[in-house]
């Protein structure tokens, strides 16, 4: 085993992500950090480079850094990383956020090679190379095995689908636990009044729809803003990004890109003021702004995710009442599945009035600017009690014991799911 292992020893919760740069996962690891030492348990974080706002000792590890995954070798990983626990003589239990995503096949086969040790791990799933990451998974194919299966290992996941993804490839369901990420702790906003101002709270990269956001601006009545908070960082998806940006200003759209990059400001200054929370994603493991948005007391709009939209229902109580199934035109082809040059030639029907577009909820089907003019004038958020299951100390409750169990139990023999069966199980 790669750390010396003695059952009288304090455990020690050792969190590993790629970085600390802003986004959803970075959020989460904040929350369970302090979940997690308010519980009394002893944490560290292993990362790429040094995070200012994270309140616990800190392992870097450089070659984690998966905008440099090309550059780094599933041996020098290794070594690196047993450089970095060198010094830790206690046990250790590993939660490795997304390590299967496919940003970084080193890592990838460094998490397979910790399962053979026997290392007790926690490995948390947010999001799917299989779910439509097409680069993500050609990554993937070179790495000899995945999803490591044993006695000491469990999986974590958001949704309920998720879980029966995993469990279609081999995974008995006791060794995986749908767990809702932690909301930070914020102070709901007085709404706002005056024209809407509708904020998406998004790194603008391909999967996120911003050219669907910039269809919803064309329809909106007079007076009415959007605006994302963050351009693409290092995102490989640039050139779309550009796109949009051209549209939008081609056709004098009110649509800002990256206000919170451009002008500063952190997310609260931005929700405070906003009238409404947007998401027009196409693929999310979650999507924490359908939940945010309710701390924040703002309503929201937008498209459904279908299994998103299922849990938040059934385990949560969440329903939105302004969101989409499909947004379509005249001849129902949804604005989502179109080829950016046919979705161009349309947002520049949409705005010189040309074509009605029109949205699906349920079955039911509405005119577009009827419905985000209604939906812009709604101004009531749900109730905060709709955010019980996403508080903090409950997330530190689950996620400790998980990983009491697979520090208690004995290393048994090791094995791996159905790599094909996670990726037919998410094939259209």
């Amino acid at each position: 085993m790669l750390l010396r292992k003695n059952k009288f020893a304090t455990m020690i919760h050792l969190l590993v992500h790629y970085h600390m740069r802003t986004g959803g996962v970075s959020g989460v690891i904040r929350e369970e950090i302090l979940a997690l030492r308010s519980l009394g348990h002893e944490v560290m974080f292993m990362t790429s480079s040094p995070p200012s706002d994270v309140d616990c000792p800190v392992l870097v590890v450089p070659g984690l850094d998966y905008a440099k995954g090309k550059e780094c070798d599933a041996e020098s990983l290794w070594q690196e990383v047993k450089r970095a626990v060198a010094a830790l003589g206690e046990r250790v239990t590993w939660h490795i956020h997304n390590p299967m995503l496919g940003c970084h096949k080193a890592w990838t086969s460094v998490v397979g090679r910790l399962a053979s040790e026997g290392e007790s791990m926690v490995l948390h799933l947010h999001d799917f190379a299989e779910d439509g990451r097409a680069e993500n998974m050609a990554a993937l194919r070179e790495v000899s095995q995945l999803y490591p299966m044993g006695q000491r290992i469990r999986y974590v996941v958001l949704t309920r689908r998720d879980a029966r993804a995993l469990q279609c490839a081999g995974l008995p369901e006791a060794w995986c636990r749908v767990v809702a990420n932690p909301l930070a702790d914020v102070t709901a906003i007085a709404a706002t009044g005056g024209e809407p101002f509708v904020l998406y709270p998004t790194r603008g990269i391909d999967r996120k729809n911003i050219g669907e956001l910039c269809l919803l601006a064309a329809l909106a009545p007079p007076g009415a803003r959007f605006a994302t908070t963050l351009h693409p960082g290092e995102s490989r998806r640039q050139q779309e990004y550009a796109w949009w940006q051209h549209w939008a200003r081609e056709l004098h759209l009110p649509v800002e890109f990256g206000v919170a990059d451009e002008q500063g400001g952190d997310l609260a200054i931005w929700m405070e003021r906003a009238t409404h929370v947007v998401s027009t994603s196409r693929q999310e493991g979650f999507g924490m702004a359908f939940v945010e948005c309710v701390a924040w007391q703002r309503p929201m709009l937008g498209r459904a995710i279908a299994h998103v939209d299922e849990d938040l229902r059934d385990l949560y109580g969440v329903e939105h009442r302004y969101l989409y199934d499909r947004l379509e035109d005249e001849k129902g082809l949804d604005f989502s599945l179109m080829e950016k040059d046919a979705a161009a030639r349309l947002l520049v029907d949409v705005k010189q009035g040309k074509v009605q577009m029109r949205v699906w909820r349920h079955g039911i089907v509405r005119d577009a600017r009827e419905w985000l003019g209604e939906a812009l004038e709604h101004r009531q958020a749900l109730p905060l009690g709709c955010l019980r299951d996403f508080s903090a100390a409950e997330h530190g409750q689950k996620i400790s014991a998980i990983a009491a169990e697979v520090a208690e139990v004995e290393c048994g023999s090791l094995g791996w799911l159905d790599r094909n069966r996670v990726e037919e199980f998410f094939s259209p």
